[in-house]
């Protein structure tokens, strides 16, 4: 997978996801939907809706704004890109083990694929850095 896909599959998830969540908050989709099927009230629902919807507002702007120089490799970039790997593997052994099928089913694939993305600007980078040694 290129560096491209991999930004073009991180935005598109991110975008989905943050239209998912606004759809959450509204109360369009039911909350039973997200966080395990654990949350038990609307102010859980909105304190961890406000939360993910921040955090996926992080990412994307992490992922729009990241450039490769060549020649150069970012160490904060590196130890970032790794750590999203990791975090969105853990998501997906999380959305296996959800109480819906939703997550399961819907979420599970997305956050693996997330993970994979993620990996290759993890890669990408790696290969840069070496290459100024």
């Amino acid at each position: 997978m290129t560096l491209k896909t991999a930004k073009s599959i991180l935005v598109s998830i991110n975008v989905i996801a943050l239209v998912y969540h606004a759809l959450i908050v509204t109360r369009f989709v039911d909350f039973v939907n997200v966080w395990g099927g654990q949350l038990q009230t609307v102010e859980q629902m909105y304190t961890f809706e406000a939360i993910s919807i921040a955090v996926q507002m992080l990412l994307l702007w992490f992922i729009l704004s990241f450039k490769i120089e060549k020649g150069v490799g970012n160490r904060f970039y590196i130890y970032l890109f790794f750590s999203l790997a990791l975090l969105m593997l853990l998501n997906t052994v999380g959305n296996v083990f959800a109480k819906t099928d939703f997550e399961r089913f819907m979420f599970a694939p997305l956050t693996l694929l997330a993970s994979y993305c993620y990996l290759v600007y993890y890669s990408a980078l790696r290969m840069t850095r070496n290459q100024t040694k």
